[in-house]
């Protein structure tokens, strides 16, 4: 195993309204000079999942650009209260996505992190989703990956290619 195949960490810029939020340290391997590829959805960081690998970057408007990704969704769901990784509800979230080939990546005061694969389907991904947070008494979930970072609204389309 050469050094490039050791997990790390690295600190990528969080951006709320355009503005730079402070950083997520996010789990990678580092598979290039200045690139990395993620081992987990982000909690913060908009526009990534588990699996895309990218660098940072100064001149992007996120503070980093996609090189390759990895087909994955980052879906976040959040709570009306404190929430954690071990609790009964997470472990709950970890049943559903891992029916559809995902995993629960962690957590964070009120909000649990997610990735499935694009591949599970939109509607398998939104019934079981939607269905969670009925089941579960959550407040809501969304898409961390799916709608461009600046303007929230137009969609990415990085799973047309992937198919």
């Amino acid at each position: 195993m050469s050094d490039r195949d050791e997990p790390s960490e690295v600190g990528v810029p969080v951006y709320s309204d355009g503005k730079p939020q402070g950083e997520e340290s996010l789990p990678v391997v580092v598979v290039g000079p200045g690139r990395y590829r993620l081992l987990a959805s982000p909690g913060f960081v908009e526009g990534l999942a588990a699996g895309d690998e990218f660098e940072l970057s100064r001149d992007a408007p996120q503070g980093y650009r996609v090189l390759a990704r990895g087909g994955n969704l980052c879906i976040w769901i959040y709570f009306h209260r404190e929430i954690d990784a071990g609790s009964p509800e997470a472990s709950d979230l970890s049943r559903t996505v891992g029916a559809l080939a995902g995993c629960l990546d962690g957590g964070w005061s009120r909000m649990l992190v997610l990735t499935v694969p694009h591949t599970a389907g939109w509607a398998a991904i939104e019934a079981s989703m939607n269905a969670a947070v009925a089941r579960l008494g959550a407040a809501s979930w969304l898409y961390g990956n799916v709608y461009d970072p600046i303007d929230g609204i137009t969609p990415l389309r990085w799973w047309e290619t992937e198919e």
